[in-house]
């Protein structure tokens, strides 16, 4: 059987909605595929949302420093963590309309199918009861985190990660991030100004892959965080040490980046 599309994308995140934009410099017949929410990762659960959370989180830090410009009461001030967190879901939302009024959402249901691709042969996939044919399969399901089933035993819905935490309607009193990149730094460092005790986790002693070590030392310094190395056997031991140290209550643990990362086909 001859394939009736030239070029099927599955996932339409960052690298699939790139891919359709070049894919259409050269034919009109392909087809986007994409299983669960539309929207980037960026937008949706990335450095989007984090950075309102961020710049929210540093608002509130600063009325720390009213008193330097002769405005009293700065710590009677209080978080409404309700309202908190919605001002940065409804951000979220609105950025993530903005990635698909340019993109998806002008795309029909010819071109933009709903559902999990799944390989049957070279050449053919099968989306629900609909069966593929292409001359071209580009794959860019991006990725999902991982929860090793250790932590998930311990911890059980205690465990948040980048798809839940926004969706949170309260902080909790502590926390452990762990994967300590771009968005793990960023979101110790947002819940730290928040009032949350965060104890931050990684492979190494760098963070948000910095190289330079004086600037890697004032960042985690700025941070305010807690750093421990990360060791998979032992990292439930090592952190009820911290825990029990630091007279914390049981901690909700923030998952980035863990032993690996699995497809989100």
């Amino acid at each position: 059987m001859q394939p009736s599309i030239d070029v099927a994308v599955i996932g339409a995140g960052h690298a699939g909605l790139n891919a359709i934009k070049e894919i259409r410099q050269t034919t009109d017949n392909w087809v986007l595929i994409n299983g669960g929410p539309l929207g980037t990762t960026c937008a949706r659960i990335g450095c989007m949302p984090s950075k309102i959370a961020l710049q929210l989180a540093e608002t509130y830090q600063g009325r720390e420093r009213f008193s330097r410009f002769g405005v009293d009461g700065g710590d009677q001030l209080v978080l409404d963590q309700h309202k908190a967190l919605e001002h940065v879901r409804a951000l979220r939302d609105t950025f993530v309309d903005l990635v698909l009024a340019n993109t998806t959402d002008e795309m029909d249901a010819t071109q933009l199918i709903e559902g999990y691709a799944e390989f049957i042969d070279r050449g053919r996939l099968r989306v629900g009861d609909r069966e593929i044919h292409a001359r071209a399969i580009i794959i860019a399901t991006g990725a999902r985190s991982v929860i090793p089933p250790a932590l998930a035993r311990e911890f059980g819905d205690g465990i948040l990660t980048v798809d839940t935490l926004f969706e949170q309607e309260r902080l909790p009193a502590s926390v452990a991030v762990i994967g300590l990149g771009p968005i793990g730094i960023e979101i110790g460092q947002t819940l730290r100004r928040l009032g949350v005790e965060v104890t931050g986790f990684d492979h190494g002693e760098r963070v948000s892959r910095i190289k330079d070590p004086a600037v890697n030392r004032t960042a985690i310094e700025t941070a305010v965080l807690n750093l421990r190395p990360l060791c998979y056997e032992g990292l439930l031991r090592s952190y009820w040490r911290v825990l029990w140290s630091s007279s914390l209550p049981l901690p909700r643990v923030i998952l980035r980046r863990t032993c690996s990362r699995s497809p989100a086909w």
